[in-house]
């Protein structure tokens, strides 16, 4: 994406969300990761959608960085950008930026401001606020501005789904209050909170969104994390462990992430690495987000 061509001349609003269901086993269960020599290993990743937010699409002061998920119904319909948001009552919409891509579902979004469109093996299309565009399954949207109001329908007969990566403000201050939610609407997987998001410093940021198959039995690492990782079991579910610098083999028990859990963000020392497992009898399919800092 080129950034001089949507880089705007203001700020650009939003916020962010993030939680995910992840259990830490029982003492001993370390071992595990030990146990499989003739684990399968996964097949590589595949990319969902790789971003860059330029510094002036993010916010001034505190931030922090989310992946989420949004579900729509059919006829389900919104007035605002709701990936962001829990749905709280008297929760705010804050300055910030996102990108999202549809799994499933057809997807229509009308906004008052302009954002981009990518296509799957096409060119970015700039969309004019105002515009109605229909987005189907592996299509990209990135709002520069967040802080957009319209109208999104869910336009089809099966369920949107649809993850997305933003970065939003977390200064506390009067806002817009946003419109309460249907239930299960709207799912926050993880936030890396301002202490975390901080170690990416205070320039552009590169998000990537990929999609993974974890066979049973298979593992895939050690890998080292650059940046701020988090992976959700889209389907199935894994143990994840963290080996510190200057180790061998992990110094803490692994990690349960069961299906629809996520292994969360995490402030982690430099050099530290990471190993995935499937322990399971079925195949595991994750969804891993890292921010990076554009060097």
């Amino acid at each position: 994406m080129s950034l001089d061509r949507y880089s705007l001349s203001r700020r650009r609003l939003l916020a962010s969300a993030g939680a995910g269901l992840a259990l830490t086993l029982p003492a001993g269960a370390g071992s595990i990761l030990a146990q499989s020599p003739e684990a399968t290993p996964a097949a590589g990743p595949e990319t969902l959608f790789d971003v860059i937010f330029p510094r002036d699409w993010q916010p001034e002061g505190k931030a922090q960085g989310a992946f989420y998920r949004i579900i729509l119904q059919p006829g389900d319909e919104l007035t605002y950008l709701p990936g962001p948001y829990c749905g709280c009552s008297g929760e705010t919409i804050k300055e910030g930026t996102a990108a999202e891509v549809i799994l499933s579902g057809t997807y229509a979004v009308q906004l008052d401001r302009p954002w981009t469109l990518r296509r799957p093996n096409a060119e970015d299309e700039p969309v004019d606020a105002g515009a109605e565009v229909e987005l189907a399954a592996g299509d990209v949207a990135i709002y520069p501005d967040a802080l957009a109001f319209g109208t999104l329908r869910n336009v089809g007969q099966d369920a949107v789904t649809i993850f997305g990566a933003s970065i939003t403000s977390i200064e506390v201050e009067a806002g817009t209050f946003t419109p309460p939610l249907p239930e299960n609407m709207s799912a926050r997987l993880s936030v890396a909170v301002y202490d975390a998001w901080q170690t990416l410093g205070d320039g552009d940021i590169h998000a990537l969104l990929t999609r993974e198959q974890l066979p049973a039995g298979g593992s895939i690492g050690p890998y080292p994390i650059d940046g701020l990782e988090a992976i959700h079991a889209a389907e199935g579910e894994f143990h994840s462990s963290i080996i510190q610098p200057g180790a061998s083999t992990p110094t803490a028990d692994p990690l349960f992430v069961r299906e629809g859990g996520t292994a969360a963000f995490r402030k982690l020392t430099p050099g530290a690495r990471r190993i995935l497992q499937n322990n399971g009898e079925t195949s595991t399919t994750i969804l891993t987000l890292n921010f990076r800092p554009v060097v």
